[in-house]
């Protein structure tokens, strides 16, 4: 039995995912069940009755017999002995995060007053024996990146490599290989996919609605702005866009992934990042690809999905270098490509997607990552106490956020 793992209790990319996962897996013949707490995001979604679903009974663990395979997420590196029993089952952690490897404190730490120096000190004592389990984990194949840009930050942090990618992908189903629609004369309808988040997404968000105002206040045309997504940011950004902008920008709140097929195709052009920019790729509508910041994003230009290498889905901001950003197109020339040549954008986009990002490329590389992968729950175990201090309490942690 193949289990894919990942409590949550909100909606996001990672959680998106792994239930496409389950159900790719599924339609190609495999025995899938997903192990979640009771009312957690990805069981509840999980809509075939025929994936198996394992709920927690409170802080009992879960014992998976030799033969089974669980995924999840590398973020999970360190949690997985909290949940699950010591056993030979083997394990793939899925990098779908550039940051998910990398150890460094949780946000709630850095609030506190005077830390700063104490946690330098402890995440210097930590990081090269985490390199170390890292290190044993890629020996085994039991981790894969999703892109270059999660590579790229393993190397620029601990000098490592994953031993492959595994590109994010999206099911079949949701292209849609329509002609898409002409602009309006004097509307242009822009669209933001995805979650909002008070960590790594609403500063790139807060400068894309900024440099959009902008344009619009020197342009004859009207532009709209549409919001899809929910989330802890989303107070902050409604006042932020009540107090610095003259732009038309609607909450559409969260949608279902069965309503977008209709909804996404009546949009001029899309800005997200991840699976979400993906989607709307899919649709045949232009996507710029944007990248995360985890801090006020005051310097950056765009750039289009089909710009991107390596299967990247967005990179860290503050490692792009001057370079970088000015090779990139402002946000005055994607409305002006937009407008002379949406057709060819369309295509484009479109095109990308298909070739780096569809289920059946996606499932031929996933396919050889289960088959090769040697690492276990007893390797787990054997580095449980190596784990950063936080990771001890996060199933608790966890159980009182439900």
């Amino acid at each position: 039995m193949i289990y894919i793992f990942y409590p949550s209790n909100i909606m996001g990319g990672a959680e998106y995912l792994l239930i496409k996962t389950a159900n790719l897996l599924y339609n190609n013949n495999y025995d899938v069940g997903v192990i979640d707490f009771e009312n957690g995001w990805v069981s509840k979604n999980i809509n075939n009755e025929k994936i198996v679903k394992i709920y927690f009974d409170g802080n009992k663990k879960i014992k998976l017999e030799d033969d089974d395979f669980l995924i999840t997420t590398s973020n999970f590196m360190y949690k997985l002995d909290s949940y699950f029993e010591k056993s030979k089952a083997r394990i793939l952690l899925w990098t779908v995060h550039p940051h998910n490897a990398i150890v460094g404190f949780p946000i709630i730490f850095k609030k506190i007053p005077l830390s700063g120096i104490l946690q330098d000190k402890y995440l210097s004592y930590k990081e090269p024996i985490h390199k170390k389990n890292l290190e044993s984990i890629i020996t085994k194949k039991g981790m894969v990146a999703m892109d270059g840009e999660s590579d790229d930050t393993l190397f620029r942090k601990y000098n490592l490599r994953y031993s492959g990618f595994l590109p994010v992908f999206i099911h079949d189903s949701s292209f849609n290989n329509e002609i898409s629609r002409k602009i309006e004369a004097e509307c242009i309808r822009i669209l933001w996919l995805g979650r909002i988040d008070l960590e790594f997404k609403i500063h790139i968000l807060k400068k894309l609605l900024l440099d959009i105002d902008f344009v619009s206040k020197k342009s004859k045309e009207t532009f709209i702005f549409d919001i899809i997504g929910d989330g802890p940011g989303l107070k902050e950004l409604r006042l932020f866009v009540k107090e610095n902008l003259s732009l038309k920008v609607s909450f559409l709140g969260e949608i279902p992934t069965e309503k977008l097929s209709d909804i996404i195709p009546k949009y001029d052009i899309g800005f997200a990042m991840g699976t979400s920019a993906l989607d709307i790729a899919a649709k045949k509508i232009p996507t710029i690809l944007l990248d995360f910041s985890y801090s006020e994003v005051l310097k950056y230009n765009y750039r289009w999905i089909f710009e991107t290498q390596q299967y990247t889905l967005g990179r860290d901001i503050s490692s792009l270098s001057q370079k970088n950003i000015e090779s990139m197109n402002s946000i005055k020339d994607i409305i002006s490509q937009l407008k002379s040549n949406k057709y060819h954008l369309s295509e484009k986009s479109y095109d990308y997607v298909c070739n780096n990002h569809s289920s059946e490329s996606t499932f031929i590389r996933l396919k050889s990552c289960i088959s090769t992968s040697e690492f276990t729950l007893e390797d787990v175990y054997g580095y449980r106490l190596t784990k950063p201090f936080w990771n001890s309490v996060h199933r608790l942690v966890f159980n009182f956020r439900k």
